[in-house]
């Protein structure tokens, strides 16, 4: 194979692995239903990209906040989405779900925290799948896709608050099943390489490359 292109194929998969890098989905709708408690702040606040301070209190300025069982609040997302992490921020003395959807009519669940997750911490608590810290609750996300998400408050002392619900993932087509609408979708899975693995075949090309160079001079 020629010099230049092992030097093209190296860096063809550096630009995919860059691709296939997760990025921050992107919301495009939130709603709220449910009982009719008003949601303190608002509900937009969950997917703004800030986090309440750890350990602030469940009604303070950083959290979208309600009283009672019963309420549901729905991110519809831009595009359907391969997920590979989430990152939340709940009041801590409470047990949350959260709920992912393809259509918005069938739902499944994502992540459970039960009651005492956060053991005797109160106020906002931060967990992020990417160090690790909902394992212990999370399902697995390989090859999972979502167009939709839910949370929802399951059991606590009746004052719940969440400050961010965020998701990150890889942008993923959808493969029609015969009907016109959203709803009769199903996700089409594209294997993609892990980024590194990626990074590490180019780096192999473009040594490669250059061996061949330095043996015909």
């Amino acid at each position: 194979m020629k010099k230049n292109t092992l030097v093209v194929l190296a860096f063809g998969l550096l630009g995919s692995a860059a691709v296939a890098a997760p990025v921050p989905v992107q919301v495009a709708e939130i709603a709220a239903i449910g009982n009719d408690n008003p949601i303190g702040n608002g509900s937009a606040l969950i997917a703004d990209g800030l986090y309440p301070a750890e350990g602030s209190s469940w009604n303070g300025q950083g959290s979208a906040y309600w009283r009672g069982n019963g309420k549901t609040i729905t991110l519809s997302f831009d595009q359907d989405y391969a997920l590979h992490d989430l990152v939340l921020s709940v009041d801590g003395n409470d047990s949350y779900l959260v709920e992912i959807s393809t259509d918005s009519i069938s739902w499944s669940q994502l992540l459970l925290l039960p009651l005492g997750w956060a053991g005797n911490d109160s106020g906002m608590q931060t967990l992020d799948s990417r160090t690790g810290a909902l394992d212990d609750w999370l399902s697995s996300l390989d090859a999972v896709i979502a167009r939709h998400a839910r949370i929802s408050a399951v059991t606590g002392d009746n004052k719940y608050a969440v400050g961010e619900l965020a998701f990150f993932g890889v942008p993923a087509p959808t493969a029609p099943t015969g009907g016109n609408g959203p709803a009769e979708q199903e996700a089409e899975v594209i294997p993609v390489p892990e980024p590194g693995s990626l990074a590490l075949l180019a780096v192999g090309l473009l040594s490669a490359a250059f061996g061949l160079g330095r043996r015909r001079a």
